[in-house]
């Protein structure tokens, strides 16, 4: 699967961004799931990486776990390719609308 980040008008990476504003660890750990996704495709729907966000066409929510700390990727899947739209570390049970309405509004630009 081909990644893309998405990127603002004004240039900036809002997922990269938020990367690398982590801890090396978490940093490390994120870019690895990232790489899995690349790899491995939809086929990550079968491990807890990854999850179809219900009652949302083709947006899904990457998972990685680094000691206590939860973090999600909030992305697009188009022809093949997995545009990241939203980043953030999950601090309750549910994603915050919040960040689905971002990654929707994004992704209504690819």
């Amino acid at each position: 699967m081909n990644i893309k980040f998405w990127k603002t008008a004004s240039g900036r990476y809002p997922v990269k961004n938020f990367i690398m504003t982590q801890s090396s660890g978490p940093a490390q750990r994120i870019m690895k799931d990232i790489d899995h996704l690349k790899e491995q495709g939809l086929r990550l729907l079968a491990s807890n990486k990854l999850k179809k966000l219900r009652g949302y066409d083709n947006l899904y929510e990457l998972r990685t776990k680094h000691g206590k700390l939860d973090y999600r990727i909030l992305f697009k899947e188009s022809r093949g390719t997995a545009w990241l739209l939203e980043a953030f570390q999950k601090q309750g049970n549910t994603t915050p609308e919040r960040y689905i309405k971002t990654a929707i509004r994004r992704g209504s630009t690819v």
